[in-house]
């Protein structure tokens, strides 16, 4: 990945190929269902765990959503 700083602000141009993004998605996402597994077997509320009526999610430093935890 190259970043190269355009202002003071902290906007930066990145370039990523294709598969370290697909990766890294697919990586955040599991991240993102794993939260939900135990969020489940640590529940003690049956709505959250008989309903998954929960929710999380992983942010960055910048509070940009990376991943979210995908209830049914």
């Amino acid at each position: 990945m190259v970043t190269t700083p355009e202002s003071d602000r902290e906007s930066v141009t990145q370039r990523v190929d294709p598969v370290t993004a697909s990766i890294i998605r697919h990586g955040l996402d599991a991240a993102a269902d794993q939260m939900l597994v135990t969020l489940k077997r640590t529940a003690f509320s049956p709505i959250i765990y008989d309903v998954l009526d929960g929710g999380g999610a992983l942010y960055d430093r910048h509070l940009r959503m990376l991943s979210q935890i995908q209830t049914l």
